[in-house]
């Protein structure tokens, strides 16, 4: 029925409802005002439609009042979790965007010191009859596995030595000339 009295299907053994007030087959012993008394357990929403421990069935409009109630404080719940975990999101950005800036730093830092290298080779190879030009740097190898920059870093600082080594030998096996 439709407006009427709700329907009762849960009762306890003396024939009262669990959760509807102070009396026999309550789960509230007499004078204890808790949520348990309003028809829900303890810390739990309470439940639509389920008599407030008055004796007597909710009217709709009473029971559309709960349930605005209910999805009221479920909604202001949703917000609360959402406005952590768009600080959480926020604080883990601002760490990566710092990440990111240290690496570009690194990039430029790596690059320079290639640079750098790349002109003492050239130096270093000027009196070279074989060689006809030297050009331009290489562009980096975007194939290359990552892995730690200092890895390659002590890779390009192995090369130039070696290559040093090399032109320190000829010019010895030369006659002396460097």
């Amino acid at each position: 029925m439709i407006g009427g009295p709700v329907a009762m299907t849960a009762f306890s053994a003396s024939g009262r409802v669990p959760g509807q007030g102070p009396g026999p087959g309550s789960d509230v012993g007499p004078g204890m005002g808790s949520g348990t008394a309003q028809g829900r357990g303890a810390g739990s929403a309470p439940v639509p439609g389920v008599n407030s421990g008055f004796g007597g069935a909710l009217s709709a409009a009473e029971r559309y009042k709960e349930v605005v109630e209910l999805a009221g404080d479920a909604v202001e719940r949703m917000r609360q979790v959402d406005r952590e975990r768009v600080a959480q999101l926020i604080e883990a950005l601002a760490e990566s965007q710092i990440r990111m800036a240290a690496a570009i730093d690194r990039e430029k830092v790596a690059e320079l010191g290639v640079d750098e290298l790349w002109q003492q080779a050239v130096e270093a190879l000027w009196e070279e009859r074989s060689i006809e030009s030297i050009g331009q740097r290489p562009r980096p190898d975007q194939t290359v596995p990552p892995r730690d920059q200092l890895e390659y870093d002590n890779e390009v600082e192995l090369a130039y030595r070696g290559l040093v080594e090399s032109l320190a030998k000829r010019s010895l096996f030369r006659g002396g000339k460097s």
